[in-house]
C-alpha cells in the first residue's frame, strides 16, 4: 500500500484554508504509519522570505497542494535531464522548488496538523530501492536556476 490521508477531513480542511487566507500553496505535516512518527515539517518563515528553498534543509513536506495557475507556469523541461530524458525520481522537489519560488511569501502556508501518512514501509519506496539515485536527482534540480515570483492577485 501506498501513502494516504490522515483522515476524512483533510480535504475540506486545506479548502477552508483556501477560502480563509487566500494562499497559492499548502504543505504539511505527516506521520509514519505507526501513527508517532512525525514528519519534519514547520513554518519556515526565514527560508520563505529569503527564497531560499533550493539552498535549505527540505521541510516543505506532503500533503502538498497548490493553485493550478502555479502549475500552468512551469516549464516542462526542468523536469528533464540534459539528454532530455525525464528524471527517474524526485518529482516532489522538481515540481515544489519552483512552485514555491513562484508564490509571493504571504501566499505559502505550513499545515502544521497532521494531514498526511508517508509510508516509508512500502518496499516500493525509492528510498529504499536506490537512495543514491534519489539523492542525485534532488541535486539536480536543486541546482536549477530559481523561478521568478508571479505578480498576481
Amino acid at each position: 500500500m501506498d501513502d494516504w490521508l490522515a483522515h476524512d477531513n483533510v480535504l475540506s480542511d486545506i479548502y477552508k484554508i483556501y477560502q480563509e487566507e487566500k494562499v497559492w500553496l499548502t504543505y504539511g505535516q505527516f506521520v509514519l504509519p505507526d501513527k508517532v512518527t512525525k514528519g519534519h515539517a514547520r513554518p519556515a518563515h526565514g527560508i520563505i522570505q529569503q527564497r531560499a528553498f533550493r539552498r535549505s534543509h527540505w521541510l516543505f513536506q506532503h500533503l502538498q497542494t497548490f493553485k493550478a495557475f502555479l502549475w500552468k507556469n512551469l516549464d516542462e523541461e526542468d523536469f528533464k535531464f540534459p539528454d532530455g530524458t525525464f528524471a527517474p525520481c524526485a518529482y516532489d522537489r522538481a515540481v515544489m522548488y519552483p512552485i514555491l519560488e513562484m508564490c509571493k511569501p504571504e501566499k505559502i502556508r505550513c499545515v502544521q496538523d497532521v494531514v498526511y501518512v508517508y509510508n516509508l514501509n512500502n518496499p516500493l519506496c525509492l528510498e529504499k530501492i536506490d537512495r543514491n539515485l534519489q539523492i542525485q536527482c534532488e541535486m539536480y534540480f536543486r541546482n536549477k536556476p530559481m523561478y521568478n515570483v508571479l505578480e498576481r492577485d
